[in-house]
Order: structure tokens, then sequence, then C-alpha cells
């Protein structure tokens, strides 16, 4: 089996002391986004195959990715209908002097799609509004009422059980979704594991 080529990044199944372990393993190092010499001749190799993508400062000194807590996603620079990552141009750069947009290097930050149903297009990410009611009133046909010495009649309107009176509709709301109500972020089922690089 061939050799990985110089920048390949692999996933590393055991802890790692970074110091032991890249004085066991001469030509690999953590993905830990330190920033390298360029003009070292042991890096050279590691320089032309990643460039700047991952930060630097656009001269002698260039960073390893920074690969902790990230999950990996291929590059996909396909038209806007048939890509995989539909905010390809608005990806980061992880460190200064990195690439940002649909290139290799480049990060995203949190995200969140409003959930869809699967019979209409209409988004389903809020609560349904409810509460409209209203009451009919019953008033006493013949009432009197002594309110401050002064006789009151209150009398129904119209007598018949068809036309007794409602209130207004009202009571129709709906609820924001607060951040607070959710988990730190949104992720899939995951593992952890050390990001390792072929630099030699």
């Amino acid at each position: 089996m061939a050799e990985a080529p110089i920048g390949s990044i692999v996933a590393y199944a055991g802890p790692i002391d970074r110091e032991e372990f890249e004085a066991a393993n001469s030509g690999w190092m953590l993905c830990d986004g330190r920033r390298l010499n360029r003009n070292d001749p042991a890096l050279a190799a590691l320089f032309n195959a990643i460039l700047f993508n991952w930060g630097g400062d656009g001269d002698a000194r260039f960073n390893l990715p920074d690969l902790r807590g990230y999950f990996l996603r291929g590059v996909d620079v396909r038209w806007p209908e048939e890509t995989k990552d539909p905010d390809n141009s608005r990806r980061t750069a992880i460190h200064p002097g990195g690439a940002g947009g649909a290139s290799v290097g480049s990060e995203q930050n949190y995200a969140t799609a409003a959930p869809t149903r699967t019979d209409t297009v209409q988004d389903t990410f809020r609560t349904r509004d409810s509460g409209t009611h209203g009451h009919f009133m019953d008033f006493q046909i013949n009432a009197t009422r002594d309110v401050g010495g002064t006789g009151n009649t209150v009398a129904h309107p119209a007598p018949s059980p068809t036309g007794r009176p409602s209130t207004e509709q009202s009571g129709a709301h709906s609820h924001i979704i607060e951040p607070e109500s959710g988990n730190r972020e949104t992720r899939p089922i995951n593992a952890y594991v050390h990001w390792i690089i072929r630099v030699a």
C-alpha cells in the first residue's frame, strides 16, 4: 500500500501526548493549529501541500490545520443548485490569513435549518396559533340591580336561544421558541478522535 501523501489528514484512535507522539511517529503532527516556519527544510513539502489555507502571515509562517472539536466536510464548489453546502460562499478562515469561501481550510459556524413538513413547503419551526374563542352571554330577561341607589335592569335583547350575543373572538397567540430551551449546539451522534497530518 502506498504511503499517504504529505498533507493527508487521518483519524488517530489513541490518546496523544503531543511531544511523545510526534517523537515516536516521525513525519506526523497533531492538527492543533500551531504556526510553523515555511523555511524549515523539513517542512517545505508540507507548506507546498497546504500553503496558507489554514492561516499564516503570508510570508514565512503558516498554520497547521486546527481541527480540535471539528467535524470535517468535503469541499464542494459546484453551482448552487447542485452543491451539498448551500452556504459555501459564507465560509470563513479558521486562523488569520487562512482561506475563506469554498476552499479547503475554511470553516462554518453553528447553524440550524428550519424543519419542513413532508406534505407542504411550509416550515414548521414555530408553534401553532391557538386559543381563539368566544363566550355566549346569558343575560337574565328581567333583572334589577340596585347599584348606588339606582335601579338597573339588564335584559337579553333576543330571548331565543339562537340569538344569544357573543363576546368578541380573542386569545389567538403563538409562542417564541427560546434558544435556552434547547441544547448548546446541533450535532449528529459522534465519537472523539485525534486528527493528525502527515508532514514529511
